[in-house]
């Protein structure tokens, strides 16, 4: 149901349940590219490799490996979560995911430069 929707998905669990294996299979199940997206996934392609215009259209799949870093996973999350408060903040129109990354990463990051500089007074 998460692929049919487009939803984020993640997989728990022991080892050798099957977790990697649904991953693998993952874009098998995911519906076909409309146009619009097919040209979207063609651009994006076209700027990050130099077969981009060649390659059979297909929906991107992002599957981190699971030596992804803690920070890496948390930007990843934030990221996703820019996402979907883009769609939905203001359905039926949707706000450029940066945007609200910028929101969300801008005022975080002026909080630690805040925090940084306090604790530089402190120690001097």
């Amino acid at each position: 149901m998460a692929a049919a929707g487009g939803h984020s998905l993640l997989l728990v669990g022991p080892p050798g349940c099957g977790k990697s294996m649904l991953a693998q299979r993952m874009p098998g199940i995911l519906p076909a590219l409309t146009a619009a997206e097919a040209l979207d996934v063609a651009t994006v392609a076209s700027v990050t490799s130099a077969t981009g215009l060649l390659a059979a259209p297909v929906r991107p799949f992002r599957a981190p490996h699971h030596t992804a870093s803690a920070s890496a996973i948390i930007g990843g999350l934030l990221t996703l979560l820019a996402d979907d408060l883009a769609r939905t903040l203001m359905a039926p129109y949707e706000l450029p995911v940066g945007l609200i990354t910028s929101l969300v990463g801008g005022s975080f990051f002026l909080y630690l430069i805040r925090a940084r500089q306090r604790s530089l007074r402190g120690k001097s």
